[in-house]
């Protein structure tokens, strides 16, 4: 917390932290950004291998504010997983597409001379046949003549089957493919999701206010830096457990300090239902040293000093 100890002011004699009944409410104060700082931290320890922001520098949601020394290793490690889908891919389109135009026409040339084949071998089992009967030809050579028809048989209907796998998918083919596909794109996502832990990006538009880390440094519980959206700003005004029931939403409030020219006007948009004990003098004696206060935040009708932390004086139109 920031205290102005018995500050005071020249248009009201009545000291910050004590307020009459009936009369404003007057606290010391700060001025905050509406969100607060905000202190970025990053998705991973590890060495920073290079900070690309300095103090002061406005910024955008989602710019690269740093980078950890694993980033080369990461960025690697997903351009080969990008590689491999590229790869799996590409077979998973040869297993659905149809086959080469001169691969099917060889195959049915084979078929086609397998055919002729069975033909000649038909009518020369049926001679021998014939012969056979007659007792003319041996039992041997009608034999042998039985054994070439069915072998040039069983060799065509094995080159119709070729053609028909040249030229059809199994369903199970195409579903072990794209299986494969799915998998790799898992394993892409994951080393692109590692690879962004190595990058530290903005989480708000906003100002650098302090950077607690260099390239070269080990990141901490420091964080890398704070940073805050400075054109939004409000007072946090600090006041009293005693005048807290006759502050309430929506009412008219003054900002001074030593940093405006002149003072600004404010409402209250919203008070903390907690209290703080601050090491500070209190009007009450019976609760020593340390005061009991609660957080007032006020939203300014006018311009701000873009100074966070800032100490201001609050002066509160109070419920009678």
């Amino acid at each position: 917390m920031w205290w102005l100890s018995g500050l005071t002011d020249s248009r009201d004699t009545q000291p910050v932290g004590s307020s009459p009944a009936g009369r404003s409410v007057v606290a010391r104060g700060r001025i905050e950004p509406r969100d607060r700082v905000r202190i970025v931290h990053g998705g991973e320890r590890g060495v920073l291998l290079t900070v690309l922001v300095k103090e002061g520098d406005r910024i955008r949601a989602g710019d690269v504010l740093a980078e950890i020394n694993t980033l080369p290793v990461l960025n690697a490690r997903l351009e080969l997983e990008e590689r491999r889908l590229e790869e799996i891919g590409l077979q998973a389109r040869q297993v659905r597409a149809p086959a080469k135009v001169a691969a099917l026409a060889s195959q049915r040339a084979i078929i086609s001379q397998r055919a002729a084949e069975v033909s000649r071998l038909q009518g020369e089992f049926q001679r021998a046949s014939t012969l056979f009967q007659n007792r003319v030809v041996s039992d041997s050579l009608f034999e042998s003549r039985r054994a070439q028809l069915e072998s040039a048989v069983h060799a065509l209907e094995e080159a119709r089957a070729t053609l028909n796998s040249l030229s059809e998918t199994r369903g199970i083919d195409a579903q072990v493919a794209e299986a494969r596909v799915a998998t790799q794109e898992a394993a892409v996502g994951h080393a692109r999701a590692e690879r962004d832990r190595a990058v530290i990006r903005a989480p708000i538009d906003g100002t650098i206010l302090t950077i607690a880390a260099r390239a070269g440094e080990m990141l901490g519980d420091d964080g890398l830096l704070q940073m805050a959206d400075l054109d939004h700003l409000v007072v946090i005004a600090e006041v009293d457990e005693s005048d807290m029931p006759r502050v309430a939403a929506g009412q008219a409030a003054k900002v001074r300090s030593a940093l405006i020219a002149e003072q600004v006007a404010g409402r209250v948009s919203r008070s903390s239902n907690t209290l703080f004990k601050q090491k500070r003098p209190t009007s009450d004696i019976v609760l020593g040293r340390d005061a009991h206060i609660a957080e007032v935040e006020i939203s300014p009708e006018g311009p701000l000093p873009p100074l966070v932390g800032s100490e201001v004086v609050v002066e509160i139109q109070a419920a009678q």
